[in-house]
């Protein structure tokens, strides 16, 4: 079964299963977290309009190296219906665990900021990685039809 969020100018369509984890709505940037049962999780963080997404991406790729020093990160095109989103992939170690990592931002046609972090143990970001796609996609369809 499929659950939606919609608050805040957020909406997005999620696995029942998954659960919300952590929303932060009430003020800028407005912040959402969806994970799934394994552990993985799907972030969404919208900023106001003014915000860059470029900054906002190396920002993002500094904060992640300051907190884990052997990240490991490449350049990725990742594409949407007809949109493209420029980012990072990761992969760093946490507690002796491979993790896989994904940031990208999108500016929306209203000139807000969206970053996407999607997050799991590498041995299971090819599992999950599909449905922070549909997620994303998700979101971003909703914006499209605003």
């Amino acid at each position: 079964m499929i659950s939606t969020f919609d608050k805040a100018g957020l909406r997005f369509q999620y696995p029942e299963n998954w659960s919300l984890t952590d929303e932060s709505l009430d003020d800028w940037p407005k912040s959402v977290t969806v994970q799934s049962p394994g552990g993985g999780f799907c972030s969404i963080v919208l900023y106001d309009h003014g915000t860059e997404p470029n900054t906002l991406l190396e920002q993002t790729l500094s904060q992640m190296r300051a907190e884990y020093p052997e990240l490991e990160s490449s350049v990725v095109v990742e594409q949407f219906d007809e949109t493209a989103a420029t980012g990072y992939e990761m992969f760093f170690y946490c507690f002796d665990f491979l993790v896989s990592a994904r940031v990208f931002v999108l500016r929306a046609a209203d000139g807000r900021v969206f970053l996407f972090l999607w997050q799991a143990e590498d041995r299971d970001f090819a599992q999950v990685e599909p449905v922070f796609r549909a997620i994303t996609t998700s979101l971003l369809r909703e914006q499209a039809a605003e």
